[in-house]
């Protein structure tokens, strides 16, 4: 049976289970060789704009663990038991030589090219994908083999970071196996140049950094240059977040990032020329969205148009310079709400972290924090970002209100609804969501509690002991 050869730092129910897991599974594993295992939470961001300069992040209790043994045999063996009640294959095995060439490394092109061609294992590239980056950024080279087991409970989904948590673990006990002595930060980086150069994925390096060096019942803060170590809010003792996930359809939450966009493409070519400068460039959009909500309303508002369809906007500006982004010719825009959004949000999330940061907290603080959540929803809705019955779940708790312990709430960019109260609250909201799905038949689910990064969780190993 595989036992701690010490007790992980942090003491979780959800590590017991896994080593559980692994002990169901323990023909995988080779007996005479331990084996790391690094665990990495889901997440979900609170408040703010993807790849925008103030963002918010919340650790979720859910996570995904990747145990990870050296093979004697020069194959890499995946066995993900995420997958076994589903069509997708759970069990892969190809030779080491395939994704870790002896005379050089795989280019980014080659290793997407081989790691997303099979629409069923499309999640190989998140785990593969790892040998790859760290073969052509760190030189790592072995001839012997890998296994590597997954297990996670984080809703397949990538509104709540699962493919993040996935890579974040895997590069971890990679890395742990290999003794590859590499900080936070360096982690962050290759995690995303796997999500970006081979997977083909363009989102932020935020959420990478956050599943790294969040804390358990904190916000992780990003300001400035997102690879940069974040800041960790913790909230007011009394205080949690929920997340319920609305089964519904979805909005475009892209739709809205190409409306802001476009609004900064028309923002930088009106005179007189801003003087903070405005910066059109969708790696960050960060410079243009400085500008103040006075300055917004008293020199841009008025000049943006309420709807452009895309047609126009390309004929006049191309398709957005710099942006991965693309316009969509036969679409028309919410330009003038969704810059709006943007500028106001980022106003928004910065007074969220001022209060967070006041000392003491009060009641009073927490009914601050829900009202910039409420009004944070009612400005992403009005961008065509919140879907109806999403919208009809946050009145009846706003409805409810402070009086039963709900503070705020919001749907957030990632389309789920996110819920600010009182840590007893969690009764109350499953009555509300029960009568949310009587009324509008939709399921609901509910994610409660936090839970620590990769960086404060560290890795651990197993030993097999014979006895047992």
């Amino acid at each position: 049976m595989w036992q701690f050869e010490q007790s992980p730092r942090i003491d979780l129910p959800d590590v017991t289970h896994v080593v559980a897991q692994i002990n169901h599974h323990t023909d995988f594993f080779h007996s005479d060789i331990p084996i790391t295992v690094n665990r990495a939470p889901g997440q979900l961001p609170l408040m703010g704009m993807p790849n925008s300069e103030q963002l918010l992040y919340w650790l979720l209790a859910t996570a995904t663990f990747v145990a990870a043994q050296p093979d004697p045999e020069p194959n890499l063996t995946i066995w993900d038991l995420r997958l076994n009640e589903t069509e997708r294959e759970p069990f892969v095995t190809w030779p080491i030589a395939t994704i870790m060439p002896s005379e050089a490394a795989l280019d980014y092109a080659e290793a997407h090219t081989l790691l997303t061609a099979n629409t069923h294992q499309q999640w190989l590239a998140y785990v593969a994908g790892v040998l790859v980056v760290l073969q052509r950024e760190q030189g790592l080279h072995f001839a012997q083999g890998l296994r590597l087991l997954i297990a996670s409970n984080i809703p397949a989904d990538p509104r709540f970071g699962a493919t993040t948590a996935l890579t974040v673990a895997t590069m971890n006990a990679v890395c742990a196996v290999y003794d590859l002595p590499l900080d936070g930060s360096e982690i962050a980086l290759l995690c995303h140049r796997v999500e970006h150069e081979v997977v083909g994925n363009s989102a932020s390096i935020a959420r990478q950094v956050t599943a790294i060096y969040g804390e358990q019942d904190q916000l992780v803060s990003f300001q400035g240059k997102l690879a940069e170590s974040p800041i960790t809010l913790p909230l007011p003792t009394d205080l949690s977040l929920w997340v319920i996930n609305v089964d519904s359809h979805r909005t475009d939450g892209e739709m809205v990032r190409i409306a802001a966009l476009m609004g900064c493409h028309i923002m930088a070519d009106l005179a007189p020329p801003n003087p903070k400068g405005i910066a059109v460039d969708d790696t960050l959009i960060t410079s243009w969205a400085n500008i103040q909500p006075s300055e917004w309303f008293t020199h841009y508002q008025e000049h943006l148009p309420p709807m452009l369809d895309g047609a126009t906007f390309r004929l006049h500006y191309g398709n957005t310079t710099k942006s991965e982004l693309s316009v969509d010719v036969e679409r028309i825009y919410p330009v003038r709400r969704a810059t709006e959004h943007m500028i106001y949000e980022k106003h928004r999330t910065q007074l969220f972290q001022a209060i967070l940061q006041a000392s003491p907290h009060s009641t009073d603080h927490a009914s601050l924090l829900g009202e910039l959540m409420y009004q944070s929803h009612i400005s992403y809705r009005a961008c065509g970002g919140v879907t109806d019955e999403e919208d009809d779940l946050v009145t009846l708790i706003r409805n409810a209100g402070a009086v039963v312990g709900l503070y705020g709430a919001r749907v957030s960019i990632d389309n789920t609804v996110v819920v600010l109260a009182h840590r007893d609250a969690e009764e109350t909201l499953h009555g509300l969501i029960e009568q949310h799905q009587q009324e509008t038949g939709c399921n609901t689910k509910l994610l409660t509690g936090s839970s620590p990064g990769a960086m404060a969780f560290e890795v651990f190993w197993l030993l097999y002991d014979t006895i047992m």
